[in-house]
């Protein structure tokens, strides 16, 4: 009998699962290769080489976040926006990618709607969805936006939910330096639950829609925003807590602040606690709804707040404080909280020119206001000067200051008018003055200081009480 080799008939099934092998890895190789371009020799990514135009009418989103998501792929590095104009929606920083916008580029809003995505959603004190931005991240770390370019909103005729300018959420080592924000549809730099952060040197002009903040910090820490010039139709700085996580170690020196509303303000949306938190150096002007502006309005706690060395110009209400029982929650699960604390405030080395006209006229310099039950605490001014414009009539010594314990806490929610020129208190423990002057521009026949239901008030340069 002859020998006869067995077939094998594995052959043709190995055949076929290499072929397979093979198809599947050219898919694989397709895909990353639309997903993420080559890597580049100096780790600059420039987004004209993904396909953006830069002429003012194509939207680039899509180009520029290939050229962001092949950067964070290949290590990090840093997304070239050369000059030019792009339109974009929602650009999604990652880790360890700079974007560096040239001298004469330009990000610009998309006006549709559709075209930017949620970062890190949240309800305002209005009740309002926000989080869609220009460029946002989100639990990311090293990222840096850079350059002498412009990140532009576009932001006139938006309604209802607008997106920011940039939206950062959950992100630790940031820096954000040179560039220009403007016209954004509702706030400007956004920072959410963030840690060790930079702003230097930043330029804000936002006036295109409401709400139009500067910066909004919220539940972060180790915040230090230096040398910027912020213009602004609602808040210049703004500190929040709409979480139970504190706002803590922030530093804000040697700015240039105008606003329509307040120029440095903690709150309104204050769940949790404010504390070692400075503004020294800076200068306010043109502001009209006040300068210094301190809320406890939805159960935070207030303590070690200083301010030193500012110098403010037409300001209106240059010092204003107010503790109350709005209690407003913000994110999903969050029931309402009970009355927070304000104490331990400095006000020190303060010159204030309070303008001629104001929400409230004739106006006053400094009012705090604590609610029935839960007093302010502590509150010391130290070499404070303040000129305020006058004008007050016999008339206004008998008006009548609501407590309004639930509304919004901003001082014209209270009465037309305040009943002393200079100071008006309620509701506050200890209050310390040591080289306080306050200055009549024009006569005025209500009284200096009014004081209502308060503790002590200690003159330290004598170091004896104030008759009241």
């Amino acid at each position: 009998m002859l020998y006869s080799r067995p077939k094998r008939r594995g052959r043709p099934l190995l055949f076929l699962l290499a072929i397979l092998t093979l198809m599947l890895l050219w898919v694989i190789w397709r895909n990353v290769y639309h997903s993420y371009g080559p890597r580049s020799p100096d780790d600059i990514y420039n987004i004209q080489s993904f396909g953006a135009k830069g002429d003012g009418l194509t939207l680039d989103t899509a180009a520029i976040q290939k050229a962001v998501n092949t950067c964070a792929h290949w290590g990090g590095g840093t997304v070239l926006v050369p000059p030019g104009i792009y339109l974009t929606g929602t650009i999604v920083l990652a880790s360890h990618v700079t974007l560096y916008l040239k001298s004469g580029a330009e990000l610009l809003g998309s006006k549709n709607m559709s075209d930017y995505r949620l970062v890190s959603p949240f309800r305002d004190s209005g009740k309002q969805r926000f989080g869609y931005c220009v460029v946002g991240a989100d639990h990311a770390t090293a990222i840096r936006i850079q350059g002498h370019g412009i990140i532009n909103g576009n932001g006139l005729g938006f309604k209802g939910s607008r997106p920011f300018l940039v939206r950062l959420a959950h992100c630790r080592d940031v820096v954000v330096r040179d560039v220009t924000l403007t016209q954004s549809a509702a706030w400007g730099l956004v920072m959410f639950q963030c840690q060790e952060v930079l702003v230097q040197s930043v330029h804000i002009y936002n006036h295109a829609n409401v709400n139009n903040d500067g910066i909004d910090i919220d539940s972060s820490q180790g915040i230090h925003v230096t040398n910027c010039d912020i213009n602004t139709e609602d808040d210049s700085v703004c500190l929040k807590t709409t979480t139970s996580v504190p706002t803590a170690y922030i530093l804000v020196d040697h700015c240039r602040l105008s606003s329509d509303c307040a120029a440095m303000k903690l709150g309104s949306e204050s769940r949790g606690p404010f504390s070692h938190i400075t503004f020294a150096y800076d200068y306010v002007y043109n502001t009209k709804l006040g300068g210094i502006k301190i809320h406890s309005a939805d159960g935070a706690v207030v303590s070690d707040i200083h301010f030193d060395h500012i110098v403010m110009r037409n300001v209106d209400m240059p010092i204003y404080m107010r503790l109350n029982a709005r209690c407003t929650t913000f994110h999903p699960g969050q029931k309402p909280l009970p009355p927070g604390s304000i104490s331990d405030i400095t006000i020190s080395n303060l010159d204030a020119v309070e303008s001629p006209v104001g929400k409230l006229t004739p106006s006053s310099g400094i009012f705090l206001y604590g609610m029935r039950g839960h007093r302010i605490g502590l509150v010391a001014l130290y070499n404070v000067h303040i000129v305020i414009p006058g004008g007050g009539t016999a008339a206004n010594r008998a008006d009548v200051i609501k407590d309004n314990p639930n509304v919004y806490p901003d001082y014209n929610n209270y009465g037309a008018f305040l009943p002393a020129w200079g100071i008006f208190v309620r509701h506050l423990n200890d209050l310390w003055l040591a080289d306080v002057h306050l200055q009549l521009a024009h006569p005025d026949a209500r009284p200096e200081a009014v004081y209502q239901r308060i503790g002590h008030v200690l003159d330290l340069a004598n170091m004896q009480p104030i008759n009241r």
